[in-house]
């Protein structure tokens, strides 16, 4: 967190410069009122023109330095934030595969929203205002000693009592704090719930449910909030009541002096003002390191994140596919099951073939996806590209070589252009190529707008077809060798599914492996192989028709799904 806090030195450096002259100017004051008083009670009339004219133009010089405080403040605070979310964000989306979705995503949104919000108002910003603190406690501390050291003395005596206060009650405001952040958390998870699911709650009229059960998570994380600001409230009142009785205190003696004539009533003034500046500023100091504290959890969560970030690939070996991807006696289970998916799974695919792997439902087939994309690790064997394990390659060199289509494509709040380019700049022509061999032309002219057109959150203008096209033109544009389909015409109907795997079946120069539960002998049959999957091992391969004539398992398969739908369809 250092790092972030120290990122943009120059606004830094201006803002304690910024400090500490507020620190100077402020214990001045006091001094330039006590000649005032003094010039007053002697009789001094020319001399109590001079200060006043002097006092006037001195306060117009705190008004500039203290505009330029606040101002250079928030420019530092501005590009401090920014990039202490720009570094939170950098970890999140560098998190290892199985490792992101080991968390709601509601919890990553309260981070860069909630727990940043009160690192502004509970650590970056207080720790500022000390500094000023400091710079008017030490000119306070000079000016009393240099006015009466007894009563100096007495005032640091107290000051240094209200400055134990945060270490006593430290561990507790750092748990109601902690506390809070968890709350927010869970309120946005909900939230987002409600958000994402509104057709649902619309259609099943649950609109006095969903209002009952955010009015108990609003209630909670606001319960958490006053338990938070409570605690924090009672160490407040603590240093407020110790500020004030050592004013008192420090009054009471500096009267007693100007009764013994060993003080001017100018000194007494200036003696109480130094005082609220000695005393005030401590106590601030007191509640400030209450709440620096309190956000101890808090930033080590986003230092994890930050620290995720700066993370780099060691591995230095560049994939590029030249012949061949092999599954070399592949066993594994899911981390959070205990079942085996795969056992045993052995398989070559060679460059420029297509593969369609089938089988029953949780047969392994989209495992097989899944390792191949390095979301996981293997048990036991090794997955190999032209005889280097995939895990040796730098990721993004890895993943330069493959592309994914999946069930659910995701369509970000953009343009349909923005949506295929992803940022990326490519040429024209061939971003028209991709454009007719994915088949969005085809649909450009329902569009308003074109490729300009704005869709919808998650592609809402865009039907399932489509978006798997698409999809289809993302991946062409890359013209990447290997192209992974998981399941992604499941969700279609069967006319639209037949469309879209003719597409990718007809792309030219690439590895395609196919995982599918369509068994559709228009397209099997354009397969070089089909991979027919059963407990986690391939049972059968070879051509379609071959399989079907051999009548082993995909024969069963074939004719089980065909029965079905026949019945579905008298039905």
């Amino acid at each position: 967190m250092g790092k972030v806090i120290l990122k943009n030195r120059f606004w830094l450096g201006l803002t304690v410069i910024f400090k500490i002259l507020i620190g100077i100017v402020f214990v001045q004051v006091p001094l330039t009122l006590q000649k005032m008083i003094d010039c007053a009670t002697d009789g001094d009339y020319e001399g109590f023109k001079r200060w006043f004219l002097f006092t006037a133009l001195f306060f117009m010089l705190i008004g500039v330095v203290d505009y330029g405080n606040r101002v250079v403040q928030a420019k530092y605070m501005e590009k401090t934030l920014t990039y202490m979310k720009e570094k939170v964000i950098s970890g999140i989306v560098n998190k290892e595969h199985i490792d992101f979705f080991s968390r709601n995503s509601s919890e990553y949104i309260s981070s860069l929203t909630n727990d940043i919000n009160l690192m502004d108002k509970n650590f970056i910003g207080p720790l500022l205002e000390t500094i000023g603190d400091v710079a008017i406690i030490v000119g306070s501390a000079g000016a009393l000693v240099w006015i009466n050291p007894v009563i100096a003395g007495m005032l640091l005596v107290m000051s240094i009592l209200i400055l134990m206060l945060p270490k006593v009650f430290g561990k507790v405001l750092a748990r109601k704090q902690e506390s809070y952040s968890k709350g927010l958390s869970y309120y946005t998870l909900r939230i987002k719930d409600i958000l994402m699911g509104y057709e649902v709650v619309e259609a099943y009229h649950l609109r006095e449910k969903v209002l009952r059960d955010h009015d108990s998570y609003n209630k909670d994380v606001q319960n958490r909030n006053f338990k938070a600001i409570e605690a924090i409230s009672r160490v407040s009142a603590l240093s407020t009541y110790l500020s004030i009785t050592t004013q008192a205190l420090s009054v009471g003696i500096g009267v007693w002096y100007v009764f013994r004539g060993m003080l001017t009533l100018g000194s007494l003034f200036a003696i109480s003002q130094l005082n609220a500046y000695l005393v005030v500023p401590i106590e601030g100091i007191a509640q400030k390191i209450t709440l620096v504290g309190s956000m101890k959890e808090i930033r080590k969560k986003l230092q994890a994140y930050i620290l995720e970030g700066e993370k780099t690939d060691q591995r230095q070996k560049k994939a590029e596919f030249k012949d061949k991807i092999v599954f070399r006696h592949v066993t594994f289970s899911y981390p959070e099951g205990e079942d085996t998916v795969l056992l045993d799974f052995d398989m070559t695919f060679e460059k420029g073939k297509k593969y369609a792997v089938v089988g029953a439902s949780g047969s392994g087939k989209s495992t097989i996806i899944r390792l191949l994309l390095r979301y996981y690790d293997c048990d036991q064997g090794e997955i190999l590209m032209d005889d280097t394990q995939i895990g040796e390659f730098s990721k993004a060199s890895f993943y330069d070589q493959i592309a994914v289509i999946q069930q659910n494509v995701y369509m970000f709040d953009d343009t349909l252009k923005e949506n295929i380019v992803l940022g990326r700049n490519y040429r024209e022509e061939n971003l028209a190529e991709a454009l007719k061999e994915s088949g969005v032309e085809t649909f450009l002219p329902l569009l308003e707008d074109g490729l300009d057109t704005v869709l919808k959150e998650d592609g809402g203008r865009l039907s399932g077809g489509q978006k798997q096209r698409v999809a289809i033109a993302r991946a062409l544009l890359e013209k990447k060798p290997i192209l992974l389909l998981d399941e992604a015409t499941s969700a279609l109907d069967a006319k639209t599914c037949c469309e879209i795997e003719n597409t990718v079946l007809e792309i030219k120069d690439i590895t395609l492996i196919s995982v599918t539960h369509r068994l559709t002998k228009e397209i099997l049959s354009r397969f070089d192989e089909v991979l027919v999957m059963d407990g986690g091992k391939i049972v059968e391969h070879g051509t379609f028709d071959d399989l079907l004539a051999s009548g082993g398992y995909l024969y069963d398969l074939y004719y089980n799904a065909a029965r079905r739908e026949s019945e579905m369809t008298k039905e």
